[in-house]
């Protein structure tokens, strides 16, 4: 019975870690669309999610991107975004969590975005219904990859003379 639990922990831990890759990866691609349409001569503004009721346009905060701004706000949001993945993959403690921390921040974005336009637009609820489950999904993932890393691998001490005799205490008296 153990073993079926922990075959099953560790098989959800693979799909929640494929899920965050591929979240992360997925936002890094809609971002790289952002920018790449944000190039001089190109004004259209370029947004992720958006919704329009009554001639009213309501847009996914800090996901819409439109003029000088927008594209700064793009590229500060890829280079953020892509120096989270590569701190989360570091050994040192520190800089792996703050990277983790980012990455969940990143998805609860996300998150947040798509339940509220889902609770503001009424007649295509069941579809933003369905984007936040996804992007509810995508922050679940996010979660249990940060908390699978938190701690990161066991250091090994870097010279072998620092590390205590197998056997004896470090500190005692002889």
């Amino acid at each position: 019975m153990k073993q079926r639990w922990s075959k099953l922990s560790s098989t959800v831990a693979r799909l929640a870690n494929a899920g965050a890759w591929l979240f992360a990866g997925g936002t890094m691609l809609v971002l790289a669309s952002a920018i790449w349409t944000r190039w001089p001569g190109m004004d259209k503004p370029f947004r992720v999610m958006g919704t329009s009721i009554d001639g009213v346009d309501y847009s996914a905060v800090g996901l819409r991107f439109a003029g000088f701004g927008g594209t700064l706000l793009a590229w500060t949001e890829m280079l953020l975004l892509l120096a989270a993945v590569m701190m989360s993959l570091l050994r040192r403690n520190r800089l792996r969590r703050i990277g983790h921390v980012v990455l969940v921040l990143w998805s609860s974005l996300w998150l947040a975005n798509a339940i509220w336009l889902g609770q503001i637009d009424g007649s295509f609820g069941l579809m933003w219904n369905a984007v936040a489950v996804v992007m509810g999904v995508f922050f679940g993932c996010t979660i249990l990859r940060a908390a699978r890393g938190w701690s990161g691998p066991k250091l090994k001490p870097k010279s072998p003379s620092l590390a205590p005799p197998k056997g004896k205490l470090a500190l005692s008296a002889t």
